[in-house]
């Protein structure tokens, strides 16, 4: 429960800045000037699964093995340069654990490979190549 004291506007900010790791419900009381209380919609907010996977060797002369804990569905993963350039992507299928990513084609410097689930869940590592 929170309190948001009044201003004389009509917008009002709130951030939770302790959400719970699971799905939480809100609704704003507001109080009039008369004491009359008015209540909004209750709001659900579910929070996004956490994506996990590593990448290694790091850095790199090459070939990078992507690790995942069992993926139970479709996913892909992109591979964009410093400068945000797609330079390739691969879909990862249901039960995979790992997969090869080559960059031995591109240039020495830094890459970003970014993993979407179906769901659209996200992460990214960096990665330098040598």
């Amino acid at each position: 429960m929170a309190t948001v004291a009044a201003a004389g506007k009509s917008t009002y900010d709130f951030l939770d800045t302790k959400p719970l790791s699971q799905t939480t419900y809100y609704r704003v009381q507001f109080v009039a000037n008369d004491g009359k209380l008015t209540y909004t919609n209750v709001v659900v907010v579910t929070p996004r699964k956490s994506v996990k996977f590593e990448v290694l060797p790091n850095p790199t002369q090459g070939v990078v093995v992507v690790s995942f804990p069992a993926v139970t569905t479709l996913g892909n993963l992109a591979v964009s340069n410093a400068e945000g350039k797609f330079l390739m992507n691969l879909t990862v299928k249901s039960g995979t654990t790992q997969t090869n990513v080559d960059l031995s084609a591109y240039p020495t410097g830094q890459y970003f490979i970014t993993y979407t689930d179906d769901e659209g869940n996200k992460a990214v590592k960096t990665i330098l190549k040598k």
